[in-house]
């Protein structure tokens, strides 16, 4: 087996201590040992600081102060990579927890590997707050007849992944003007370089929290920024958008700001949204075309 070490970073920001402590610790418990924590306080105005304190050595700590309402994971995920030494990357989060195991067997499973392919994703389960398990072995729904980027466009994760560097570093910074939906953009860069190794084992688990309608609708519209920010095919949300009335407003917004904010200026001179217009007429009903010409 080779050592490779495997840089871990999570992100945090007034987490529950007992999810917190249990995210960290699980990390730290794992049998692969050449593992780097990378803690990110996200500027916590409770007790994180001195939780982060309290193990000393064991992890790196940085913190990023708030400047304003705005607070963007991705700038804290930015730190990480900025700051990482490992030949792996896995960014998890302050409610997610690993299997002792995780790391060691998805350094096992590539073994002879590791140059070949971008990295290894595992099946996760999906908790609620009171501990009680949603769903399990998610990663299994996954089409093997499908690249991984076309899976993760459709099922938007892939659990418990492992990451090489060099390749996490080519997919550059992420995106700081997505405050939701930024892994979903990011991941989505990283797998344009290739496809990751499954290993059909739940060795990842998180806390799912359960989104209101305005979260549920900033979810679509960033979804549909990321398509039009990278040029892909919108079909597939633009028919989860047209399901509601919710979620045609919420499209709607993403192309209003899309199509004349100047945080999209870059994107827009680079002529890829012609066709993206064309394909998502396709499928948009009647009231938001109409609704759309009209931006």
């Amino acid at each position: 087996m080779r050592h490779d070490k495997i840089s871990v970073i999570i992100p945090t920001y007034n987490e529950k201590e007992p999810l917190l402590r249990k995210a960290i610790d699980s990390i730290l418990n794992q049998t692969y040992e050449n593992i780097e924590l990378i803690v990110i306080d996200d500027g916590s105005t409770d007790a994180t600081p001195e939780i982060l304190r309290s193990y000393g050595k064991s992890i790196k700590i940085f913190r990023r102060e708030r400047t304003s309402s705005f607070r963007s994971v991705s700038e804290a995920f930015n730190i990480g990579l900025e700051n990482a030494n490992g030949f792996f990357w896995h960014h998890s989060a302050a409610d997610c927890w690993h299997e002792i195991d995780w790391a060691e067997r998805c350094i096992d499973f590539l073994a002879g590997r590791e140059d070949e392919v971008l990295g290894v994703y595992t099946d996760f389960s999906i908790h609620d707050y009171n501990g009680q398990i949603r769903q399990i072995n998610v990663g299994a729904r996954y089409n093997p007849n499908k690249s991984s980027f076309e899976n993760f466009r459709l099922y938007e994760s892939l659990g418990g992944r492992l990451i090489r560097m060099d390749i996490a570093r080519k997919a550059g910074w992420w995106d700081i003007r997505f405050p939701r939906k930024q892994t979903r953009e990011w991941t989505l860069r990283v797998l344009q370089q290739g496809d990751f190794e499954y290993l059909p084992v739940t060795l990842w688990h998180f806390v799912f929290h359960e989104p209101d309608q305005m979260k549920r609708n900033a979810s679509i519209k960033y979804r549909i920024l990321c398509d039009l920010k990278n040029g892909y095919n919108l079909e597939h949300n633009v028919r989860i958008a047209s399901g509601s009335v919710c979620g045609r407003w919420a499209m709607i917004d993403a192309f209003r700001e899309f199509f004349t904010s100047p945080v999209w200026e870059k994107e827009r001179l680079e002529g890829k949204t012609k066709q993206l217009l064309d394909d998502a007429k396709k499928v948009c009903d009647e009231e938001a075309s109409e609704e759309w010409n009209r931006t």
